[in-house]
């Protein structure tokens, strides 16, 4: 089992493999070909998402500096998880740790520190098919 994930270069996971015996002796290689397979047969059916770090962001700007805001989160390549509009702009972001820094420096830049920016606390996230989830 362990020799199938090292294979596949996954690491920091759990593999179980339960076999009820039936009557059957597989012997020595028997059995190694079964938990093989059952551990290859589970890693086909599931779904594997690399865990990052990262720090949710509020930002809070008039809707003059909504369209700079934008562009340097996509300039960045972030994430927006939530929009709301009323009398002002929340724009709810998720930035990799290692980038959180930076990318208040370029809002406050970017805005001449018109926006609002309130860090929570970090959180751990995974993407799939282009959609964040949190973990």
């Amino acid at each position: 089992m362990l020799d199938v994930l090292l294979g596949e270069e996954i690491h920091d996971v759990c593999a179980v493999v339960t076999r009820y015996f039936g009557g059957t002796l597989l012997g020595t290689g028997g059995l190694v070909r079964a938990y093989s397979k059952a551990t290859q047969e589970g890693l086909a059916n599931s779904c594997i998402l690399e865990k990052c770090l990262g720090v949710p962001m509020e930002v809070g700007t008039d809707y003059n500096g909504l369209g700079k805001i934008q562009y340097i989160i996509g300039e960045m390549g972030l994430t927006v998880m939530d929009t709301q509009y009323t009398d002002k702009v929340v724009l709810e972001c998720l930035a990799p740790s290692e980038l959180a820094g930076t990318f208040k420096a370029k809002l406050i830049e970017g805005t001449g520190g018109r926006c609002i920016i309130r860090e929570k606390d970090p959180v751990y996230y995974g993407i799939k098919e282009k959609q964040v989830i949190l973990f």
